[in-house]
């Protein structure tokens, strides 16, 4: 949170949106926060489309064939994002963060992208950047009151979570 504050505190805590999507480390945190919440978990099944046959390394899928992969599985990837389950947006950040968000999956991709991705983004953008600008600390909860523990088709939490709660100390 510190390198976040640090961030807008240089930038001089800018409050218009094409000012606050200038920056990096912000654009990082909000990219690392949609990659843990998954979105749907379910599987989004594509069909490999006529008449071409899709060919990936040695692996041929006729015309036809449904193909399906779950963000869940993508985000969570070692191979893609190392400590997976650490929330870490550097991970985001220079040439390989940059290369990394093409792995990004939490509001669709191409034809069946959310509609709504660039009103999310720009949402997530200002209200975490207004979030920031206040000291605050957990309170009553933990890993367990966040951790993906069902799949109805989108990630919920434990049954008797009482969900993320925060304590606000003061306004920086």
């Amino acid at each position: 949170m510190q390198k976040l504050r640090d961030e807008l505190s240089k930038a001089g805590y800018p409050e218009a949106l094409k000012d606050l999507e200038q920056l990096p480390y912000l654009s990082a945190v909000i990219h690392e926060a949609n990659r843990l919440s998954f979105g749907l978990t379910g599987r989004n099944t594509r069909v490999a489309p006529e008449p071409e046959v899709l060919q990936y390394k040695q692996h041929v899928l006729p015309p036809g064939t449904a193909i399906s992969m779950t963000t869940l599985c993508v985000h969570t990837n070692e191979k893609i994002f190392p400590d997976p389950w650490t929330f870490n947006p550097d991970r985001f950040l220079g040439r390989d963060g940059l290369a990394r968000r093409k792995y990004m999956m939490s509001m669709g991709r191409g034809t069946y992208k959310c509609i709504g991705i660039n009103l999310a983004n720009a949402e997530m953008c200002m209200a975490i950047a207004a979030i920031a600008r206040y000291e605050m600390k957990l309170y009553d909860t933990d890993e367990d009151d966040v951790r993906f523990q069902y799949d109805y088709h989108v990630a919920y939490p434990k049954l008797d979570t009482k969900g993320v709660r925060v304590q606000i100390m003061s306004k920086l």
